[in-house]
C-alpha cells in the first residue's frame, strides 16, 4: 500500500526522482519500504499490491488460494487452488481413478465408467461404441430399410454405394484397407447425399452378380424361420 510520494535530487546524477514509500501488503507483516523512481519496474507499476519480501509474496498468494478437500471419494488430501481456478483433484491419480455408478453400455462388460464420461462406453470399448453411434446416424439418414425389398432388420442391413465406386472411395484412405469407418462414411455422405442407399444382404449380392444394376425380381418370396 502506497503511503507517501515525494520526490527528491538523485545526488549522484543531478535529475529529480520520485520518491516511494510502501506498507507491505501482506497482512502478518507491518513492514515499510522505500522504492525510488530509477529502480521501480513497470511490473511493481501496474501492481496495486507491493510486498517488502519475496517471503512475503509467497505467504500472501499461499493464503488467498482456496482449500477444499478432493473430490476422490478415498482420498482425503487438501486441495490448493488459485482464486481462478476450480481444481477438484489434488492430484492426477486421484482425477483418473474416480469412477461413478455407471457401466458400460457394451454387452458382457461391468467395467464402471469414469465420472466425467459421457459417452457411455469404457476405455477398451470406446472405439467400438463410436463406430455404432455413427453406424445408427448414418442408418437414420438413409432411411434404416433396403431400398430394393423394404427389408428392415439391422442384422441383414448393409451400406451400398449407388455408383459402384466403393472401390475406389475405400482407396482414398488407404490402399490395401478392405472397409471404411462409419464417420468416413458420414462425411463421404454430406459431400454426395445421393452416392449411399442401405440395401439387405440377399438384394446387395443380387446387384453384385447382376453387373453392378439394381436387382427387382417380379415376386419377393418370403423368409420363415426354421423350426
Amino acid at each position: 500500500m502506497l503511503l507517501e510520494l515525494s520526490h527528491q535530487i538523485n545526488p549522484s546524477t543531478n535529475r529529480k526522482r520520485s520518491v516511494r514509500k510502501y506498507k507491505c501488503d501482506y497482512v502478518n507483516c507491518n513492514n515499510t519500504f522505500t522504492i525510488f523512481g530509477a529502480h521501480i519496474c513497470n511490473r511493481r507499476k501496474r501492481s496495486s499490491i507491493h510486498f517488502c519480501s519475496k517471503e512475503c509474496g509467497y505467504a500472501h498468494r499461499k493464503q488467498e488460494r482456496k482449500h477444499k478437500i478432493c473430490a476422490h471419494p478415498n482420498c482425503d488430501k487438501i486441495v490448493m487452488s488459485r482464486p481462478s481456478e476450480n481444481r477438484k483433484y489434488c492430484s492426477l491419480d486421484c482425477y483418473n481413478t474416480h469412477v461413478g455408478t455407471t457401466q458400460c453400455a457394451m454387452d458382457n462388460c461391468s467395467e464402471k465408467l469414469h465420472i466425467k464420461n459421457d459417452k457411455g462406453y469404457c476405455t477398451k470399448h470406446s472405439g467400438t461404441g463410436y463406430e455404432i453411434r455413427n453406424k445408427t446416424v448414418l442408418y437414420d439418414r438413409l432411411g434404416r430399410q433396403c431400398v430394393c425389398c423394404g427389408e428392415r432388420d439391422e442384422k441383414y442391413l448393409q451400406i451400398d454405394h449407388v455408383f459402384n465406386d466403393g472401390a475406389t472411395h475405400r482407396r482414398q484412405y488407404h490402399k490395401s484397407k478392405k472397409t471404411v469407418s462409419g464417420h468416413q462414411l458420414l462425411k463421404y455422405l454430406d459431400k454426395n447425399p445421393e452416392h449411399l442407399q442401405i440395401l439387405c444382404a440377399n438384394c446387395n449380392f443380387a446387384k453384385k452378380i447382376n453387373k453392378g444394376k439394381l436387382y427387382k425380381p417380379k415376386t419377393f418370396s418370403r423368409r420363415r424361420v426354421a423350426l
